[in-house]
């Protein structure tokens, strides 16, 4: 559930066109799925820093409310989905 949410998330948000489609995403969301559940934590985190860097640099300039929304949505994710690893909830 959670490799198709991020491959979806990512498509979504991508600032390249739809036959430029990244297609390591999936590959590390399923990582995430298979292996540790930090990757998934790492993943939603680190694309956040770069919603982060978009917003700071103006990259996306045709929707100027996005980066913020998914950089605060990208971290809350990732806030929620460390808690519930370190509580012992199980994400597998």
């Amino acid at each position: 559930m959670e490799a198709n949410l991020s491959w979806v998330h990512s498509q979504f948000a991508s600032d390249s066109p739809p036959d430029r489609a990244r297609p390591g995403t999936p590959i590390l969301a399923a990582l995430g799925v298979t292996g540790s559940a930090w990757l998934l934590v790492a993943g939603y985190a680190a694309h956040g820093v770069k919603d982060l860097w978009q917003h700071r640099t103006q990259f996306v300039a045709g929707s100027r409310w996005w980066p913020p929304f998914c950089v605060t949505i990208d971290f809350l994710v990732a806030v929620i989905l460390a808690v519930g690893i370190v509580v012992g909830v199980s994400l597998h």
